[in-house]
């Protein structure tokens, strides 16, 4: 681990709307499941507040999935994601950025043999 926190460091960047599918599709059990979507935000309430989490869940009783995922990626996970990665990462300042055209296999493949290529 220490290794790693030294390593130098790639900013893997795909767009919000990919990110928000992305989601969307590796955690289809909370898209399809309103009920246990909603359980799981109220242990958000101390973090956001009741406003924010109610608003999340009533979007969620009318079936308004995409924009709840998208608010907790870029308000919630990004910004404590960030802290953490700065926390644990001397060299994240000088990261390398990669850049992934969508969310599919094939992109990430490509990526992936691309960097081998540069840091391999």
């Amino acid at each position: 681990m220490d290794a790693m926190r030294q390593s130098p460091c790639i900013d893997l960047q795909l767009s919000d709307d990919e990110r928000v599918k992305l989601l969307l599709e590796d955690y289809a059990f909370f898209a399809n499941d309103h009920e246990l979507f909603a359980q799981r935000l109220s242990l958000l309430t101390a973090l956001k507040g009741n406003a924010v989490v109610n608003a999340w869940r009533a979007q969620l009783e009318r079936a308004e999935v995409e924009p709840v995922v998208r608010d907790l990626l870029l308000h919630h996970y990004d910004p404590t994601y960030a802290k953490s990665v700065e926390r644990n990462f001397v060299h994240i300042s000088n990261a390398e950025p990669a850049q992934l055209a969508d969310r599919h296999s094939t992109s990430m493949q490509a990526l992936a043999i691309k960097l081998m290529g540069q840091f391999g």
